[in-house]
């Protein structure tokens, strides 16, 4: 008897440490921690968008001008004690689609002074012409946009995902 309570208790002890320890459920998927850093994104700078408009202008040129992408809108930036904020100046605008650089933009800018509120600033700003489409831009698909503000010192970015693109005939 207690020759077989031995080879149960050995049979036992050698299953469990050769067994895996690790268990997952059918639909889990196992993700790497490094991953799941590159999927965050922390802005430097917290803004207001009021407004964001892409399109193409798909509509009929004389002269068979190529059709065009546009990007206007308006931003709201608040006071804050990590940057100076009448040093701030929106510099670049890039567009990504499926984390991918689709255009990187010097846009036109221009500051809305019927802003009454001496605690922040309103920027306006678009392609005016528009540009040139690119292979890699699906129109069907929606853009990421990020701004980037230039300080005394550092730069300064903000991220809006997912904005669908018009299309204007």
């Amino acid at each position: 008897m207690k020759k077989n309570l031995l080879i149960v208790l050995f049979i036992s002890i050698f299953i469990w440490n050769c067994s895996s320890k690790e268990t997952q459920k059918d639909d889990e998927k196992i993700v790497n921690e490094e991953e799941v850093i590159e999927d965050v994104y922390e802005p430097t700078i917290y803004i207001n968008v009021d407004r964001i408009y892409c399109w193409i202008d798909l509509m009929p040129k004389i002269g068979g001008e190529q059709k065009k992408f546009h990007i206007t809108g308006e931003l709201t930036l608040p006071e804050s004690d990590e940057y100076e904020l009448q040093n701030l100046s929106l510099e670049r605008i890039k567009v990504f689609q499926k984390n991918k650089l689709v255009y990187s933009i010097n846009p036109t800018v221009r500051e809305n002074e019927l802003s009454k509120n001496k605690d922040e600033r309103v920027f306006l700003f678009s392609t005016i012409r528009g540009l040139t489409l690119t292979p890699e831009l699906i129109i069907e698909e929606a853009v990421d946009v990020e701004f980037i503000f230039a300080g005394d010192s550092e730069n300064y970015t903000y991220k809006v995902f997912d904005q669908s693109i018009d299309k204007v005939h």
